[in-house]
């Protein structure tokens, strides 16, 4: 069972957490803010920075570009997390601003580029049925070899 985990580990090029990939980590004022993005959406996870216990009652704005928005618990499964919808967006930088409690706030840049096609983005998880159909049928005939050396 150890060998499949090493397995997996090594073909998972990428592992993603609940709220996406990490663009900032900072302190601001009494917080602790760090800024997720995933494909579609933008979350926050908002800290006391010295006790690293989440903030659950702050009033989050983030501003993307020349857009305001309000980020709340409602878009997220993950309810430690406040967020907003992206809009898709060219391709190329894009500021952003959190402001936790007008007051704390934070900036930094998204990189947004290229979506990779469906097909290229998952390549290693459709190569992995015909390599194990692959192994198999080498298995059964090393095993259907043994048996008629063995007569």
């Amino acid at each position: 069972m150890r060998n499949y985990a090493a397995l997996l580990l090594l073909i998972s090029p990428s592992l993603f957490a609940d709220g996406g990939t990490v663009q900032l980590r900072q302190e601001a004022g009494p917080y602790l803010i760090t800024v997720f993005t995933a494909p579609g959406d933008m979350s926050v996870l908002i800290q006391n920075r010295t006790t690293l216990q989440p903030i659950l009652d702050a009033d989050v704005e983030i501003r993307i570009g020349d857009t305001q928005l309000v980020a709340t618990h409602q878009a997220v499964q993950n309810k430690l997390l406040y967020a907003v919808p992206l809009a898709a967006q060219e391709p190329g930088k894009l500021d952003f601003t959190v402001d936790v409690n007008r007051g704390s706030v934070v900036s930094g840049t998204l990189n947004i580029t290229q979506p990779a096609p469906m097909l290229a983005s998952n390549w290693e998880y459709l190569a992995l049925p015909p390599i194990f159909i692959l192994l198999f049928a080498v298995r059964e005939w090393l095993v259907r070899r043994r048996a008629i050396l063995v007569r």
